[in-house]
C-alpha cells in the first residue's frame, strides 16, 4: 500500500491530495496514477524526519521532553507550572501557603477557626456572614 510505503497514513496519503485538488472519482475514492505517485514520493521522501527529543533536563529523569524547545518533560512542565517549583509538592500545601482568606482577611491565631482534620476558616467572614443572616431574617417580606 502506497500510505506504508511512504511512511505515513492513509489519512495522510487523503489529506495530501485535497490540499492539491486531486478530485475523487464517482465512487467517492481519490484514483492515483503513476505521475500522482511519483509527485507523493518526491514530496514524502523530501520530508526529513526530525531528531529524536532529548532526555528531560531535570537529573535522574529519562522521559523526553516535551517539545523541541523544552527542557523538561510533561510530568515535570506540569509540575512546574502548577507549583512553582518541581519538587513534589504533599496534599493541601497549596492552600497551607494562603496567608489571606478569599475576602482578604489574614489567618492570624485570632481570626481563624481551626478545624481538628487541619482546615481553617475566617472567623471575620463567619461572623459577617451570621450578620448579613440576621439581617435577612430581621426584614420582613
Amino acid at each position: 500500500m502506497l500510505a506504508d510505503d511512504l511512511g505515513i497514513t492513509r489519512q495522510g496519503v487523503r489529506a495530501w491530495l485535497k490540499r492539491h485538488g486531486y478530485p475523487k472519482d464517482d465512487d467517492g475514492f481519490y484514483r492515483i496514477d503513476a505521475a500522482t505517485e511519483a509527485r507523493m514520493r518526491a514530496h514524502f521522501a523530501a520530508r526529513k524526519t526530525p531528531p529524536p527529543l532529548g532526555p528531560c533536563s531535570v537529573d535522574e529523569c529519562d522521559r523526553p521532553r516535551r517539545s523541541r524547545g523544552a527542557e523538561l518533560c510533561a510530568l515535570h512542565h506540569q509540575r512546574m507550572s502548577r507549583h512553582g517549583t518541581l519538587e513534589r509538592s504533599l496534599p493541601g500545601q497549596n492552600q497551607r501557603a494562603k496567608t489571606h482568606c478569599p475576602k482578604g482577611h489574614p489567618y492570624t491565631p485570632e481570626n481563624t477557626y481551626r478545624f481538628a482534620d487541619g482546615r481553617r476558616r475566617c472567623r471575620r467572614c463567619r461572623l459577617d456572614r451570621a450578620a448579613a443572616a440576621k439581617r435577612t431574617r430581621a426584614t420582613p417580606a
